[in-house]
């Protein structure tokens, strides 16, 4: 279709990997700028991460994981202008259609 750019590798990937673990297509994409200010700080452990979603089913659960080998949280001490704060979770777990694993 003209006009219609084809996704990026990185988009595509992402689009997959989401479609993997929902179980079905992204509702929507939206992009989102990040404005960085060059550092992070550590904030602490990351022991578990709970989450709402509605995959597989379209039914609305409450999911959590529990790392096994304790992730590290970063945050970018400068909000964005929005006011929103990036956090940043760091170690090694893999994210598949199971759930987050490790």
């Amino acid at each position: 279709m003209a006009g219609k750019r084809q996704p990026s590798k990185g988009l595509a990937r992402a689009i997959e990997k989401s479609t993997e673990f929902f179980g079905f297509l992204p509702r929507w994409i939206r992009r989102k700028k990040i404005t960085w200010s060059g550092q992070l700080i550590q904030i602490g452990g990351c022991v578990r991460v709970d989450y709402v979603n509605d995959k597989y089913d379209g039914k609305v659960r409450r999911y959590f994981h529990e790392f096994e080998n304790q992730a590290q949280i970063f945050a970018d001490p400068v909000p964005q202008k929005n006011g929103e704060m990036v956090l940043v979770i760091v170690g090694r777990f893999k994210i598949e259609a199971e759930g987050i694993i490790g």
